[in-house]
C-alpha cells in the first residue's frame, strides 16, 4: 500500500486514528509523483503489476498481496510519456513477476509488445526491469534484448537452488538444465550480458550434495551479482510445515562458502571490462564526492573525474580499474 502512505499519514494526523489499509486493489498501484520531489532526477520506476501467482513453498507473498492484477498499457504509456518529459533518462519496470504482465484491454498486450511500445518514447535512453521469473521467460522476451537497443542487457533471475529435487520442494516450476539454458541464451546475445539472481541456502532437507550442485550451477553460470541468504521460516508458508529443517551454524557455514565464491566470479566479471570503452549514465556524485558516478548498460557501477554538469548525460569512459563493487574509468571527452 505504498501509493497509499500520504493519505494513510494524513488521516492519523487529522483524526487521531489507528489505520489499517486493505484494499489491495489494482487502482492503487503506485504511480510515480511528478511534483517536485522528483525534479533533478534522471532514472525512475514505474510499477505495471502487483501480485504473484506462484505459490513457491517458502514465499507469502500470493497471500498477501493477491493473485496478479497488471495496469493498462495505455496507462503505463502516460506515466512513462510525463517521466520522460520531466528529464527523466531511464525507467525500470517493476511487478512480482513482470514476464507474465497481461493487460486485458481490446488486444490482450503481453510484456514484449508492452516493451516494443515503450520503445518509440524519444527521448527514453534506456529501460530495465524486474523481476522475472525462469519459468515464464519467453523466446519472444529474449529476442527483445536484440531488438530493442535501449532495452539494457541486464536480468535479474531468480533461481534460488542447483539442485532438481530441491526446486521441485520449492515449487519453482523449472529444471536446473531449464535455467541453465535460459542464462545460455542470453549470454548469446552478448558475452558480458549481466545476470544478477537470488539465491538460498539451507531449505529444510537440504542435503550436502543439494548445496554442492547450487555451488556448481554458480561456477558453470558465473552470475555478475547474487542476493543470497538463510532459509527462514514464513508463517502460513508451505516449507514452514516441512521436516529436516537445517540447523543455523550449516546454514551460516554454507552462506560464507557461497558468497566467497560469488566474490571472486564477481570481481572477474568486473576486471572483463577493463580495457573498454562502456557507455554510462551520469547519475552524480560518488560517495567519497570526488568522481562522478553512474551505471554502465549492465547495471554496473562506474566512478570517473568529470565536471558535474555531466550529470544527466550519456558518456563513454575508458575503464582502467575493476573492484568487487564497482567500476574505475577516464571520461572520453571527444565523445
Amino acid at each position: 500500500e505504498i501509493g497509499k502512505i500520504p493519505q494513510i499519514l494524513d488521516r492519523i494526523i487529522k483524526g487521531n486514528e489507528k489505520v489499517v489499509a486493505t484494499d489491495l486493489s489494482i487502482k492503487n498501484i503506485p504511480r510515480e509523483r511528478h511534483d517536485g520531489y522528483f525534479r533533478n532526477r534522471i532514472k525512475s520506476y514505474i510499477s505495471i503489476m502487483e501480485g504473484c501467482n506462484n505459490f513457491c513453498s517458502y514465499c507469502i507473498v500470493p497471500y498477501v498481496r493477491g493473485r496478479e492484477v497488471s495496469r493498462s498499457s495505455q496507462e503505463i504509456m502516460e506515466e512513462a510519456k510525463s517521466l520522460v518529459f520531466q528529464g527523466i533518462k531511464e525507467i525500470t519496470l517493476l511487478g512480482q513477476n513482470v514476464n507474465s504482465y497481461l493487460s486485458a484491454e481490446r488486444e490482450e498486450i503481453n510484456f514484449p509488445m508492452l516493451l516494443r511500445m515503450l520503445s518509440g518514447l524519444k527521448g527514453l535512453n534506456r529501460i530495465r526491469f524486474t523481476t522475472s521469473h525462469p519459468k515464464d521467460l519467453s523466446d519472444d522476451l529474449i529476442s527483445c534484448f536484440k531488438e530493442l537497443p535501449f532495452l539494457c542487457p541486464h536480468i535479474h533471475l531468480p533461481f534460488q537452488s542447483g539442485s532438481d529435487r530441491i526446486l521441485r520442494m520449492m515449487n519453482r516450476g523449472y529444471s536446473r538444465e531449464q535455467y541453465m539454458a535460459l542464462t545460455a541464451k542470453l549470454r548469446d546475445i552478448r558475452p558480458d550480458f549481466a545476470i544478477t539472481s537470488d539465491v538460498m541456502v539451507g531449505f529444510p532437507g537440504e542435503s550436502d550434495k543439494d548445496f554442492q550442485m547450487t555451488i556448481d550451477l554458480i561456477r558453470k553460470i558465473e552470475f555478475d551479482n547474487l542476493f543470497s541468504f538463510k532459509y527462514s521460516d514464513r508463517k502460513g508458508t508451505f516449507s514452514e510445515k516441512m521436516h529436516n529443517k537445517i540447523d543455523e551454524h550449516e546454514k551460516s557455514s554454507r552462506l560464507s562458502i557461497l558468497q566467497s565464491i560469488q566474490k571472486e566470479i564477481t570481481l572477474k566479471r568486473n576486471i572483463k571490462h577493463i580495457g573498454k570503452e562502456d557507455e554510462v549514465l551520469v547519475e552524480g556524485e560518488s560517495k567519497k564526492g570526488v568522481l562522478l558516478t553512474g551505471r554502465n548498460e549492465t547495471n554496473k557501477v562506474v566512478n570517473f573525474y568529470g565536471d558535474i554538469e555531466l550529470v544527466g548525460s550519456l558518456v563513454k569512459v575508458f575503464i582502467k580499474r575493476a573492484f568487487i563493487n564497482s567500476l574505475q574509468g577516464a571520461l572520453n571527452k571527444n565523445h
